[in-house]
């Protein structure tokens, strides 16, 4: 009994600490999407001048995302793509 016991206590405290080694990594993502928003909204910021154009642009459906630049910056890929474009208009080419 005791043995059976162990296994259970050993299992639970791994899926336990399984539990929170996810838990950081979650945390971790969610904080590198955060630093990323921040990074692209004050880029669209500065490339467009004004808070308010900023997000209007960010709110507005552009084709070479297929979908608005809010929606794709939740992504690493997607907030690249994102960054790509600002710095294509800042620099004044096509995107």
């Amino acid at each position: 009994m005791s043995i059976i016991l162990g296994v259970e206590t050993f299992i639970g405290l791994g899926l336990f600490v399984g539990q929170v080694v996810l838990n950081e990594a979650a945390t971790e993502a969610k904080m590198n999407n955060s630093i990323r928003i921040v990074e692209i909204e004050a880029y669209a910021e500065e490339v467009f001048g004004s808070s308010d154009k900023a997000r209007r642009w960010m709110r507005q459906n552009n084709i070479a995302l297929g979908c608005t630049p809010i929606l794709r910056r939740d992504t690493e890929m997607g907030a690249d793509e994102v960054m790509k474009i600002l710095e294509s208009i800042a620099k004044g080419g096509v995107v």
